[in-house]
């Protein structure tokens, strides 16, 4: 069994659809590590891969998963998402720090 890291941009196509546009790919030796491993490394081989590539903002997932020896992806064993300002992660709880718009008449 092959294993790797897929990378997929959030790109926005109209008012109300999203596609999903594949980034980057890198594929493991699972001889080096297990799923545990792998799967610790897959934050950080997100954020190196936004960095080195200067990706503007938006949002990105992250997969690890099986893949086939042509690197199309199989079942994922673990994902995330990270939003990106252009230059680092936003972390999730920043959100909470845009002011709320006051409603109240």
């Amino acid at each position: 069994m092959r294993y790797g890291y897929f990378a997929f941009d959030h790109r926005k196509t109209s008012v109300h659809e999203v596609d999903l546009a594949q980034i980057g790919f890198a594929e493991l030796n699972h001889a080096l590590g297990g799923d545990q491993r792998f799967t610790e490394g897959l934050r950080p081989w997100g954020i190196d891969l936004l960095r080195t590539g200067r990706h503007e903002a938006g949002l990105f997932t992250f997969v690890y998963a099986e893949t086939d020896e042509l690197g199309t992806m199989g079942r994922s064993i673990a994902e995330l998402e990270i939003a990106w300002n252009g230059r680092t992660e936003i972390p999730s709880g920043a959100q909470g720090s845009i002011p709320a718009l006051n409603t109240a008449r």
